[in-house]
């Protein structure tokens, strides 16, 4: 029961029972978070970038060999041993080595192919290539060369320079410190061929070579180049032990090789 009820005048007092009625107390000053709706839980799906990450590079465990070659006008007269050359060379090159082709002529690398474990099936293509008027773009060749994995040699056949002297010589050094040789083989029949001076640089400068491109003896280059795929497949080494018959055309080939390298640079590929 209720003992009383009283209202006075403008005031009000309200009471029930012994105690007087007091209001509730408010809460303290409320948090956004506490104020934030209550959601429901949405899983979360991972965009299709996240989902498929990169795919990482593949790993290469061959050795590697390119063949470059200048194809501008000024060879046409040794162009077609060029091409008896390169095909020998593709026919030759021992296994266990992938190999490309590079060309360039009409001032660009028109060809630079993939690396093949069967170089026999670049001969097709390396026969269909015709000299075009341009600069030499060597330069852009060895640029391609630097982004490779496991390039250990480069040969290229060429008879002049016409390019920046010293983007030449840093692509050299990028390519020595990746233990890349270019090996030149200089081709003094054209009436275009400089001294080679920027050849001897870039061979020094990668533990490769200078050599004749001697067209008038398509054989004995043929065994040279042959001693080059060694090199790549083997390292010194390899064509040390080659080399070690020197009565026989291979090592002949093989010891002119070795006599060529730079000297400070041999030991560069000894495995």
């Amino acid at each position: 029961m209720f003992k009383s009820l009283s209202i006075f005048g403008k005031g009000r007092e309200v009471t029930t029972g012994d105690a007087p009625w007091v209001p509730p107390k408010l809460p303290a000053k409320v948090t956004p978070a506490e104020a934030a709706p209550v959601l429901p839980w949405v899983p979360q799906i991972p965009s299709p970038a996240a989902a498929s990450p990169k795919a990482a590079k593949p790993t290469i465990t061959r050795p590697r060999l390119v063949l470059a070659v200048d194809a501008t006008s000024s060879r046409s007269a040794a162009w077609e041993v060029s091409k008896k050359l390169t095909d020998k060379l593709f026919s030759a090159v021992p296994g266990g080595l992938d190999v490309a082709l590079a060309v360039h002529g009409g001032n660009k690398v028109h060809t630079f192919t993939p690396f093949l474990p069967d170089a026999a099936s670049l001969r097709k293509l390396a026969s269909g290539v015709r000299c075009r008027a341009g600069y030499t773009r060597l330069v852009d060749i060895l640029a391609r060369v630097v982004k490779e994995d496991r390039v250990r040699v480069v040969v290229y056949i060429g008879d002049v320079f016409e390019e920046s002297e010293r983007k030449a010589l840093r692509l050299a050094d990028a390519l020595g410190a990746k233990e890349t040789r270019v090996i030149i083989l200089h081709d003094a029949s054209s009436r275009d061929f400089d001294d080679g001076e920027v050849f001897r640089a870039i061979a020094e400068r990668t533990g490769g070579a200078v050599l004749p491109f001697d067209y008038s003896s398509l054989e004995r280059l043929g065994e040279l180049l042959e001693a080059v795929a060694v090199l790549a497949v083997g390292g010194v080494e390899a064509v040390e032990e080659v080399s070690a018959n020197k009565e026989t055309p291979a090592g002949a080939a093989a010891t002119l090789l070795l006599e060529n390298l730079d000297p400070k640079r041999l030991l560069i590929g000894r495995r």
